[in-house]
């Protein structure tokens, strides 16, 4: 009996561009756009699983509407060889399990795809004396099983959400194979060699963030004591229908509800406040953003703030002006004094800029000019390693 090995990643090749989906209207009557995300892998005989990654949707680009993730499978056997090394004649035949199965963001369950096959059975004379030859002797051609396409399409904003952000979302691919040959009787060798081709594409539908209006400004989060947080920010409200929704994160990329706030009211300036207790125990970072949800089922978020209650410092840093026409400056208000490492990245995780500061506790530290775009800035006390990432738009 022969059992192959399950798969590991020779290659990827991966591109990039731009399509267009027809899909329902955005909010403002126009055809949805869109960007696409294509890569290829290739596994050899012995790999049995590797991680895809897909770069985030940058909220600040555009609205998500859908998001869609196709894989097309190609399972090849390359070798199927059996050996008769017996004096008499014996049979031979041999069996082909394979489950494919990807995991990861939007996809519950998982998509999973599989093939059963038996091959056999085939008649071997005695063993002539000469290994891999005649009669005594059986090979299969290379053999297509399994050509699938499998398609998971989100369009729940919940589910979409997961999808937002600067760095990556990553899924887990897996091929499990099993084959058995056997002979009946004597003294004889197998061979079972398989391969795979999967072709990964990640389809992300989007509406121009003109549609949708984005009142929310001056958003900052800051500490009430050693146990809360207070989450504040004015809008400029107006006619429309949407409200609030205070979002938390212990790690900064997977977000939960603390609670809702409606409008205010409208035509005027209006000032949110939201406090946030810390569970008794509990240390460490919180990430915190607001989501504007409109009546339509559309939403925008603010950028993400975060507290430290690891030190009990008050850390409390503000960007402005914020959206910015290429310059901005950090307002240092009440932090621990001491150097602090200020990252400027692009939205593809570029560093644009660097600098090692001297701040006090009240300070201020301006950010050089920069071009049209959509940057985070991150800064770290060099000591204690409290930071706090902030975005920033410039227009």
């Amino acid at each position: 009996m022969k059992t192959s090995n399950p798969y590991v990643i020779c290659a990827v090749i991966t591109f990039l561009f731009s399509v267009s989906f027809v899909k329902a209207q955005c909010p403002d009557g126009t055809t949805p756009g869109g960007t696409a995300f294509d890569t290829t892998i290739h596994f050899p005989t012995g790999v049995n699983s590797t991680q895809v990654k897909f770069p985030k949707f940058d909220p600040q680009t555009a609205m998500l509407t859908c998001v869609r993730l196709i894989v097309t499978i190609t399972g090849i056997v390359d070798t199927v060889a059996m050996q008769n090394y017996s004096a008499s004649a014996q049979t031979a035949s041999f069996i082909y399990n394979r489950k494919d199965s990807m995991a990861g963001p939007g996809l519950t369950p998982p998509l999973t795809n599989s093939f059963d096959g038996n091959y056999g059975p085939y008649n071997l004379t005695p063993y002539d004396g000469v290994p891999g030859a005649g009669s005594d002797f059986m090979a299969i051609p290379k053999d297509t099983v399994l050509q699938q396409v499998m398609v998971r399409t989100l369009t729940d904003s919940t589910s979409i959400s997961e999808f937002y952000g600067s760095d990556s979302v990553a899924y887990n691919y897996t091929i499990n194979v099993t084959t058995s040959a056997m002979i009946t009787g004597g003294s004889s060798s197998s061979l079972v060699l398989t391969s795979a081709m999967v072709n990964f594409r990640l389809e992300y539908c989007s509406c121009p963030i003109i549609v949708l209006p984005f009142h929310l400004k001056d958003f900052n989060v800051k500490k009430s004591g050693t146990a809360a947080s207070i989450i504040e920010w004015k809008a400029a409200d107006t006619k429309e229908s949407y409200y609030y929704q205070v979002e938390v994160s212990r790690d900064g990329a997977s977000f939960n509800t603390l609670g809702h706030l409606n409008k205010k009211g409208q035509d005027q300036v209006y000032h949110y406040s939201f406090l946030h207790k810390i569970e008794e125990g509990e240390k460490g970072k919180y990430f915190y953003r607001v989501k504007q949800w409109h009546i339509n089922g559309t939403y925008r978020y603010s950028d993400i703030k975060m507290v430290d209650f690891s030190h009990g410092s008050n850390h409390n840093i503000q960007l402005f002006p914020n959206p910015s026409s290429g310059t901005a400056g950090l307002k240092f208000i009440s932090v621990k004094p001491g150097k602090y490492a200020v990252y400027v990245m692009n939205a593809q995780g570029q560093m644009m800029q660097y600098k090692m500061v001297q701040v006090a506790a009240v300070d201020y530290v301006p950010v050089s000019v920069l071009k049209k775009g959509v940057y985070y800035i991150k800064v770290v006390h060099a000591d204690t390693a409290e930071s706090e990432i902030m975005q920033l738009l410039v227009q």
